[in-house]
């Protein structure tokens, strides 16, 4: 069996569940998290996904995705999944949500209709120190946001819609301020 995910209606409320791949066929409604790394200094931790991913294979995305798995919830899942895809221990209280919004990606007869909680962590150690789960991605990479909206707009193919999406929409801004 595949793992279980819930099935939400649009007002985030459990209706039901199923196995991921069955959720990502039928564009069924469910939720993810994902986790923005960034430094001290204000920059961004990205993650390049593995070449063997099913979608958005080699692409720059968040240090952080995850599905939500039945029962879960958004900040449990952050904190899960930020251990599993970086070998960091986050403290829930330093996570800083920044949305939860609603998007939906049709990639082919991959279906991603989900809602999606945005967190931010600063990371205070070496991007080097960061463990790469198997299967998952090939390493991690420092950007500042200005140069990431540069090469977003040069490069969009190069980029995870979400994370694309949210760059465009400003969510991130917040982040971009300079420790002096």
């Amino acid at each position: 069996m595949g793992e279980l995910l819930d099935i939400i209606n649009e007002q985030d409320e459990v209706i039901g569940q199923a196995e991921r791949d069955e959720v990502h066929k039928k564009g069924l409604l469910f939720r993810m998290t994902y986790v923005v790394f960034t430094t001290p200094e204000k920059r961004l931790i990205l993650q390049r996904r593995s070449l063997t991913k099913k979608v958005n294979a080699g692409r720059l995305s968040m240090a952080v995705i995850g599905h939500v798995t039945s029962g879960d919830g958004y900040l449990e899942t952050a904190i899960k999944e930020s251990y599993e895809e970086t070998g960091v221990i986050v403290d829930p209280a330093k996570l800083s949500r920044l949305d939860l919004s609603y998007s939906n990606y049709d990639e082919g007869d991959y279906l991603s209709n989900a809602i999606r909680a945005l967190y931010a962590y600063e990371f205070d150690g070496n991007v080097s120190d960061l463990k790469i789960e198997e299967g998952e991605g090939t390493g991690f990479e420092m950007t500042t946001l200005e140069d990431l909206k540069v090469a977003i707009n040069q490069n969009p193919d190069s980029y995870v819609p979400y994370l694309a999406d949210i760059v465009t929409a400003g969510l991130l801004d917040p982040l971009a301020s300079v420790k002096k």
